[in-house]
């Protein structure tokens, strides 16, 4: 576990570009798997957690940070897997960036201004 607040599983932790902030993944019911995943930000300045996908009622994948102080990550739902992304510093406001297809595997630039990721669909 990467905190002791949560007796349930976190996971998936990346530090920001500046490395003041750490994003990782939290389920908050222990011992149970489909339990939902939200996207976490620990500030590390502070030590304070704050979840920034509570609007969101799907899993989130580990995040990809960008360079816009953006996280990308991927989300089951309807039976694709689609890409969102939230602004860190406002959070609650995950907005799908894809639709239609199964996209995951989540790979920014090293500059964190473009994102490559595996797309599939049955029409492909």
């Amino acid at each position: 576990n990467i905190t002791s607040d949560n007796p349930a599983s976190d996971f998936g932790p990346v530090y920001s570009p500046d490395g003041k902030r750490i994003a990782f993944v939290r389920q908050t019911t222990k011992y149970f798997y489909a339990d939902r995943a939200r996207i976490m930000l620990y500030q590390r300045s502070d030590h304070a957690n704050r979840g920034i996908s509570e609007n969101l009622d799907r899993s989130c994948s580990p995040v990809t940070w960008l360079a816009n102080d953006h996280v990308a990550f991927d989300v089951e739902d309807r039976g694709f897997h689609r890409l969102y992304g939230i602004a860190t510093p406002y959070g609650n406001g995950a907005l799908p960036w894809t639709n239609l297809f199964t996209d995951v595997s989540i790979s920014a630039s090293r500059d964190g201004k473009r994102l490559v990721f595996l797309r599939s669909s049955f029409e492909m």
